[in-house]
């Protein structure tokens, strides 16, 4: 087993201002991803349901589209945490306290 990170490393850590552009970058990384991904997991989910007969119900295709839409936020975001951009990468430190 990999031994956890030592808080020293975090001492060598060069931590970058959070800039409009960097958070524009972080949010339009995230956003795409959560659209075409999304997208296509509520077409796909509507398209079931139509072929199940649940078409007609507006409620449970929205429903169902709030857990897919769930889902697919986790795993963008998660896909986003380990991206790497151009000049920086986000990471999850461990709090001094």
């Amino acid at each position: 087993m990999s031994e956890p990170a030592s808080l020293s490393a975090a001492a060598e850590t060069t931590y970058l201002e959070l800039t409009f552009r960097r958070a524009l970058c972080i949010w339009w990384a995230y956003f795409w991803r959560h659209m075409l991904f999304g997208g296509v997991a509520i077409i796909v989910v509507g398209f079931l349901e139509g072929l199940a007969g649940l078409g007609g119900r507006h409620l449970l295709l929205s429903l169902s589209a709030v857990l897919v839409m769930a889902a697919v936020s986790l795993c963008v975001l998660g896909i986003v945490l380990h991206k790497q951009f151009r000049s920086f990468s986000i990471r999850i430190v461990a709090s001094p306290c």
